[in-house]
């Protein structure tokens, strides 16, 4: 288990993530982003899964984006639960994760 780190709202300043290991984060208002890194994947697919929380309010919804290393977004999910999901890496490098809130 591993806990996020305030102030991870940049690429630049993002927490590293490593393989099979669950991150405990906190969103403490509606424009906190939180940025994660997965440095150096391999060329394949990588296995993600967002635990939404039990606690969140009805009309909560939460922004997950892949952004590749040159800031393109490569996938992006809105959800209220739960996500899980699989995508391909075809070059290897950094990816990151943003978790933002998105209140209706």
């Amino acid at each position: 288990m591993v806990l996020e780190t305030e102030f991870n709202g940049t690429l630049e300043r993002a927490d590293l993530l490593t393989n099979r290991v669950t991150v405990f984060g906190n969103l403490f208002d509606n424009s906190d982003k939180d940025y994660f890194v997965y440095k150096n994947a391999p060329i394949g697919t990588l296995e993600v899964s967002f635990d939404s929380p039990t606690t969140a309010s009805t009309y909560q919804t939460f922004v997950l984006q892949v952004i590749d290393a040159s800031d393109n977004i490569i996938y992006g999910e809105e959800s209220g639960s739960n996500i899980d999901f699989n995508f391909a890496v075809e070059k290897a490098g950094n990816y990151y994760f943003l978790v933002s809130p998105d209140y209706h």
